[in-house]
């Protein structure tokens, strides 16, 4: 029964017809073929990521949603990944719809959030699928790489200047 479920739920994510509506007469037309390019690729993805402690001791590191870059700020404290609307925007949320109506507490102070859900986060070669984030309110200019993403990580260690995240 495990194996329906997946083979279910991989055509429902190419949007392929399951069912009786399909013709015997003929097979079903397969997949669309995988674009190259990695952070197009339908899963989540292993790998080990190594962040140098860069300014005023902060650890930073470039990555992208959904294929677009952007710059995070790796905070443990953070419970999720957080973006401000320009940020949001510039990776394809389309922010005029969203409902601000979480209250988060931030360094700078209370701020309005709404909650979203990244297809696809990447920060090296470790890349996680559905990643819940929230849109700040405000006109941040660095992304938080909050619990959300980091809770999924299987090891986050540091050890002198270098910061090590695991997915196996």
């Amino acid at each position: 029964m495990r194996g329906a479920v997946m083979i279910l739920g991989s055509a429902a994510m190419f949007g392929l017809a399951v069912g009786s509506g399909l013709s015997s007469r003929r097979p079903p037309a397969p997949p669309p073929a995988t674009v190259a390019d990695d952070w197009q690729s339908p899963h989540a993805s292993s790998g080990t990521v190594v962040i140098p402690r860069g300014w005023q001791g902060h650890f930073f590191t470039d990555g992208d949603v959904a294929g677009k870059s952007l710059n995070f700020l790796v905070d443990t404290g953070a419970t999720t990944v957080a973006l401000s609307k320009a940020q949001a925007r510039s990776v394809g949320v389309d922010t005029d719809q969203l409902t601000y109506d979480r209250q988060m507490q931030t360094a700078s102070g209370t701020v309005t959030a709404a909650a979203v859900t990244l297809p696809r986060l990447r920060i090296g070669d470790i890349q996680l699928l559905n990643v819940q984030a929230t849109v700040l309110d405000t006109p941040n200019d660095i992304a938080l790489l909050g619990e959300s993403f980091l809770g999924r990580i299987d090891q986050v260690s540091i050890s002198g200047d270098r910061m090590t995240l695991t997915k196996l």
